[in-house]
């Protein structure tokens, strides 16, 4: 038996005791919504070969060493709402200066995606 936890604010010492199995048969995961698609990150720690294998079907495997590190990463994850926030605005300032929301929105999805595929490049590369 494997078990992979999702649930965000459950430590891994807690799932432990409440799966009551071996920690070797358990990672905890912090999956974000893109994993509904099969994209993005998913934090997992303990990082074992085996819950890896599994979670790769579901999106990009962050193995970590500690839940500290977990912790760390997860904050990030404050910036999602701001960022759609951002989107909007965008689209519709683009949208009040002359351009159709269509092509607004085709632009400003475009655009950011292409940055954000740049950025993952960028950020594996180290520059």
């Amino acid at each position: 038996q494997l078990v992979v936890s999702m649930m965000a604010t459950v430590m891994f010492d807690d799932v432990v005791r409440l799966v009551s199995l071996p920690r070797e048969q358990c990672v905890r995961t912090i999956p974000l919504p893109p994993a509904a698609r099969r994209q993005g990150p998913i934090l997992c720690f303990p990082s074992s070969e085996r819950h890896i294998n599994i979670l790769d079907a579901v999106g990009t495997v962050v193995p970590l060493t500690s839940e500290d590190e977990m912790l760390c990463l997860v904050s990030i994850t404050g910036s999602i709402s701001p960022f759609y926030a951002m989107l909007d605005t965008a689209a519709k300032h683009a949208t009040a200066v002359g351009a159709s929301e269509t092509a607004a929105r085709m632009f400003v999805g475009a655009f950011f995606s292409s940055l954000a595929q740049a950025g993952e490049r960028h950020a594996v590369d180290g520059g």
